[in-house]
């Protein structure tokens, strides 16, 4: 039972970073959070990978930063990866924008 509530939460939490990011909002850089693209991009492949619930496809999408604004590409297996993969990029710090450009590989 426990268990369950605590897919449902991470489930609800994932969605609703999904959702909220996908609508536009981003988080404003301060001072102490700026870091460059570079590290922007390692820091969010390094959580990726470590992340060993996800696919190999999911460990391959392209990463792009451009003045901390994020893109994604590639296939992912389900919509739950993509929202994983979108939630764990929108947590890098010096993340504003996360342009989500994923798509869900057919089976």
């Amino acid at each position: 039972m426990i268990f369950k509530n605590a897919v449902r939460f991470t489930l609800f939490f994932i969605i609703a970073t999904f959702l909220t990011i996908n609508q536009g909002c981003a988080t404003q850089r301060s001072s102490n959070q700026v870091k460059s693209d570079l590290e922007i991009t390692q820091d969010i492949r390094q959580a990726i990978i470590a992340n060993q619930t996800l696919s190999l496809y999911a460990h391959n999408v392209k990463i792009i930063s451009n003045n901390g604004i994020v893109k994604l590409r590639g296939p992912v297996t389900s919509a739950e990866e993509r929202a994983v993969v979108v939630s764990i990029a929108s947590h890098a710090t010096g993340t504003i924008k996360i342009l989500d450009q994923m798509s869900v590989a057919s089976k």
